[in-house]
């Protein structure tokens, strides 16, 4: 109730705390902290997005409908590198909408009930590369890279997991500018109105919500170089490396490619639920960079779908897909994120959009 003011007062009140004063103040103040202590991540022993498991050679990340938004996507020729520049692989096809799950080194070995403080879960873009593995994008200032930075240093391979799908709350969680400290599945649990079911993953020792639709688990290579890279000067791209991108980005423009850790997906982790459905945003410019085009010659302006018919409230930058995988892997039920249309997807396409 109240809406995102109302939502926002309780978060501010909650980051920034004021002392009680006199016994009542005190005792509204405990039981506040008793409501937010429900709100954290509660362990099961199962999980709805292990309801089919696949393992080995059955795992084949081009099953699933990602998408390639913009037609320079994973090419480097397109944006400038010489033809002979090695192509990282995926038919420019990438993960945007997973959440990430990785721990400090420190954490590790802990059983599965016990707190891990260092967990992050971020959101970080991984162009798939082959059938078990994806590049792992993300900016040295993110927790995921620190993490890694760690595992590197003491020369182990850092588990991770992609986790599609689950409580609507958390890609927004995992995206939202949290105060350090503050874990994102606390902030997706208060959002919720109650705590997030975590279940242990299959291989590595980690943790992931049980109501997601896709868990991909594994590691991520620590022998990769920095980023940083350019393959016209500095020979090969190194071990456990791949040389990543371009993407076409929400900005308008094409982030440009460089070295990035790959992640490797292992046997017995691509767990699913029996019906998935797959989030898939298609990346666009942002409204806010598209209307002064529109003001200055409205006649020739095109607008991306995602501005029409997409709710601000969420992302104005993000145009929301569902993907339900069916028996013929040539058609897909689509429906946006909005609830108020629908259309059939030819997988062969890559997307399909409407208003």
């Amino acid at each position: 109730q109240g809406g995102f003011e109302a939502l926002a007062k309780t978060i501010g009140q909650l980051v920034k705390p004021e002392p009680p004063s006199g016994v009542m103040a005190k005792m509204k103040k405990g039981l506040e902290l008793a409501k937010i202590a429900s709100f954290a991540p509660k362990y099961v022993k199962k999980g709805a997005c292990q309801q089919v498991v696949k393992t080995g050679d059955e795992i084949n990340l081009f099953d699933l409908p990602i998408l390639k938004c913009w037609p320079h996507d994973g090419d480097p020729r397109k944006v400038g590198y010489p033809v002979d520049t090695p192509v990282g692989g995926g038919e420019g096809r990438f993960i945007t909408l997973g959440g990430i799950y990785t721990i400090h080194p420190d954490d590790a070995d802990k059983p599965a009930g016990e707190p891990r403080q260092s967990r992050n879960v971020g959101m970080y873009r991984a162009q798939l590369i082959d059938k078990n593995h994806t590049a792992m994008h993300w900016h040295m200032h993110h927790d995921g890279a620190r993490h890694w930075r760690a595992w590197k240093k003491i020369g182990k391979p850092m588990p991770l997991a992609i986790v599609l799908g689950g409580e609507s709350v958390l890609p927004y969680a995992a995206t939202a500018p949290l105060p350090l400290g503050i874990s994102e599945l606390l902030f997706a649990g208060f959002l919720a109105g109650k705590g997030i079911d975590l279940v242990q993953c299959k291989t590595i020792d980690m943790q992931v919500p049980a109501n997601a639709e896709i868990v991909l688990e594994g590691f991520v290579s620590t022998e990769a170089g920095m980023v940083g890279y350019d393959p016209r000067t500095d020979g090969e791209v190194g071990p456990g490396a791949v040389f990543e991108g371009p993407f076409g980005d929400h900005t308008g423009f094409y982030s440009l490619p460089d070295r990035y850790p790959l992640f490797e997906v292992t046997g017995g982790d691509l767990a699913t639920r029996l019906r998935t459905h797959i989030p898939c945003p298609k990346i666009s410019a942002r409204c806010s960079e598209i209307l002064p085009r529109f003001a200055a010659n409205p006649a020739t302006t095109r607008f991306p779908r995602s501005c029409c018919s997409f709710r601000p409230a969420i992302s104005p930058s993000l145009h929301g897909f569902i993907f339900r995988k069916e028996k013929n892997p040539a058609n897909s039920c689509v429906s946006s994120w909005t609830g108020i249309s629908s259309s059939t997807a030819n997988l062969s396409e890559g997307y399909h959009s409407f208003t």
